[in-house]
């Protein structure tokens, strides 16, 4: 039998004494002003045309560094070259890490009408995200990303992506998981082919109470 003090603190079962009642909880969501686990909230869309790469800084400041998991998605990313890679990498510091083992990486790309390949590496100076996206009129790459322990020190960072883009008028979806072993909180990071410029929207997230 557990013993509870008389001058101890205790709760009525079913009593929701100062906290919203759960109608006024039903109206805020409704309403979209009620943070729900799981929601995405956004942080920054940068909608881009003919650059070099794409840059989120700051990952640090504010309420950013308060999100375990961030949500990024790229739509209608289009290169000037062709059968290039969507790469990379992240900041420390404000620092590129572009180290020769930095990085690791496991990846399995499927092509209409021509089965499935694979690849890893455990020793890599950069995230491959997605490749071989043609420039021909109407290929582009669009897909997500999850960035999970960005902000914590001592952590691995992982992140899984989901890609599908067209190279010489074949549809190709890559699946890939990547880790950055860090020891500080990682602030930034940059997408980049791995030659020639791009274009596209790149929309960042933080997922709710993740």
């Amino acid at each position: 039998m557990t013993y509870i003090p008389g001058d101890a603190v205790t709760q009525k079962v079913g009593s929701n004494k100062g906290i919203i009642s759960i109608s006024e909880q039903y109206d805020l969501v409704k309403q979209d002003e009620y943070p729900v686990l799981g929601d995405l909230v956004l942080i920054q869309t940068q909608e881009v045309s003919g650059v070099a790469n794409v840059q989120f800084t700051d990952l640090k400041g504010g309420a950013i560094r308060n999100y375990n998991t961030l949500f990024l998605t790229f739509v209608n990313v289009e290169g000037v070259n062709d059968n290039v890679d969507l790469e990379m990498r992240v900041h420390i510091g404000g620092e590129e890490q572009s180290g020769a083992s930095d990085y690791s990486r496991a990846r399995r790309l499927r092509e209409g009408g021509s089965g499935a390949h694979q690849d890893k590496d455990a020793d890599l100076h950069q995230l491959k995200i997605s490749g071989e996206l043609g420039n021909a009129t109407g290929e582009c790459l669009n897909g997500y990303m999850y960035i999970f322990n960005h902000a914590n020190g001592f952590e691995t960072n992982f992140i899984y992506s989901f890609a599908q883009q067209m190279y010489n008028d074949v549809h190709q979806n890559g699946y890939a998981i990547g880790g950055y072993e860090h020891q500080t909180e990682i602030d930034g990071f940059r997408l980049y082919f791995g030659s020639g410029n791009l274009s596209g929207k790149f929309s960042l997230y933080g997922v709710q109470y993740s």
